[in-house]
């Protein structure tokens, strides 16, 4: 696990190579270990190796099926692929898991409004908020999900709660 830890703070400095050879070293050290493989997901996510953040993100889920962060990096990457019905599924499976996640709720809420579902948008990014009321990207999401239901003034609101909490 120390290795792990390491990379956690690699990631920190912005060491990318630093921080994938300890995960990888960690996976090697702990290969039952899921934290270390939805990390490595995670870093190739965020390259843009989706292939590789797959194999790594599905090996996390394989060791820990109820890993909710590792589903909720799995329904990301599916996301941004235009997989909209698998990353709903993750990310509904992820907040069922885990209902305190509250980026999980609101990637539910971005796939949903990508569909323009909104109004279940709405509700995914309501129940976010009563978890972290001060997440910006709740707020924000939460304020572009109510202009495109017409509701200006909500909107508005939720735009200025982020300008105070991020200005």
């Amino acid at each position: 696990k120390i290795y792990y830890n390491l990379a956690l703070s690699l990631d920190t400095t912005g060491d990318r190579a630093g921080e994938r050879e300890a995960l990888e070293k960690a996976i090697q050290l702990a290969p039952k270990l899921p934290l270390p493989q939805n990390q490595l997901g995670l870093l190739d996510l965020q390259d843009g190796n989706f292939e590789k953040a797959e194999g790594e993100l599905k090996a996390a889920l394989s060791l820990d099926p109820q890993y909710a962060e590792a589903q909720n990096n799995l329904g990301v990457l599916y996301g941004r692929l235009g997989r909209n019905p698998e990353a709903e599924k993750l990310f509904r499976q992820a907040v069922e898991d885990n209902p305190k996640y509250a980026q999980a709720f609101v990637n539910l809420a971005l796939v949903l409004a990508s569909q323009n579902r909104f109004p279940e948008a709405a509700a995914e990014l309501e129940k976010a908020i009563a978890i972290a009321p001060s997440s910006t990207s709740a707020l924000t999401a939460l304020g572009m999900v109510e202009a495109r239901l017409g509701k200006t003034g909500e909107a508005i609101v939720q735009f200025r709660k982020v300008i105070e909490l991020d200005p």
